[in-house]
């Protein structure tokens, strides 16, 4: 018996400077970005009549490669579709984390369907923020994600201000803190949820956040939510939070 072909598995990558050309239907698209090619060609081993898709903030396209010449990939253009955004909107506070552990966090988060993530500085943040590389780094970062999990909008990550500047920049919707002795989160979504179109999350660092801190987040109508019975570390209290609110159905 023959074996049923398997549909192969098309790549998604980030290219804003092909899909800001104002793709058609059937056109043709000429890669001969270096690095572009290298990657679809070395990395990726991409063969002629291979699809892949190509995508910016705005537009997603899937191609069919033609041609691998030596420095250059001509393709056609199967289809133009504008990106779907994620609703509700989910906003994620996430404290400064140690470098690794903030590039998981943000890897995870974005692969899960989060919209923003705002770095928030706490009091028992542990290191200085790195500037303009670092934010460059954490939104190549939310890139890879967005490429692999074909969240094709992909997420705005803001750089880090004070925890009182992210209540008071984030008034209205839903806010929820993961907090080991709240509320079953079930239960709160069950009750609160509403189609909301903007949800505002926040996790703690991993020290904890001090009281004055939780009193302030609960003042401004954050509600304390327990994820699991056991205590989590912050990369996994920001995805399993952001799954739980991204999957959950009105």
């Amino acid at each position: 018996k023959k074996m049923k072909n398997k549909k192969s598995h098309e790549f998604a990558l980030y290219a804003p400077a092909i899909c800001q050309s104002k793709l058609s239907k059937d056109k043709e698209v000429i890669i001969n970005n270096s690095d572009m090619y290298h990657r679809l060609v070395n990395v990726l081993r991409i063969k002629k009549n291979d699809k892949i898709v190509l995508f910016d903030e705005v537009y997603n396209a899937c191609i069919c490669i033609d041609l691998i010449a030596k420095k250059h990939i001509t393709a056609k253009v199967l289809e133009v579709n504008q990106n779907n955004t994620l609703n509700p909107h989910i906003i994620l506070g996430l404290p400064l984390l140690k470098k690794a552990n903030l590039d998981e966090a943000i890897y995870n988060c974005v692969e899960l369907g989060v919209n923003e993530i705002q770095i928030v500085i706490t009091q028992k943040v542990q290191r200085k923020w790195g500037g303009k590389k670092e934010l460059e780094r954490c939104q190549k970062i939310a890139i890879a994600a967005a490429e692999q999990s074909k969240n094709y909008t992909v997420a705005l990550i803001h750089e880090p201000i004070r925890i009182s500047y992210f209540v008071e920049k984030n008034i209205s919707g839903l806010k929820l803190l993961a907090d080991p002795e709240g509320e079953n989160i079930f239960k709160v979504l069950k009750s609160d949820f509403k189609s909301q179109e903007k949800i505002i999350l926040f996790v703690g660092p991993e020290g904890g956040l001090e009281d004055y801190e939780i009193s302030e987040l609960k003042a401004n109508s954050f509600a304390t939510v327990k994820l699991t019975p056991t205590t989590l570390r912050s990369v996994q209290a920001a995805s399993a939070l952001v799954a739980i609110v991204r999957s959950w159905q009105d």
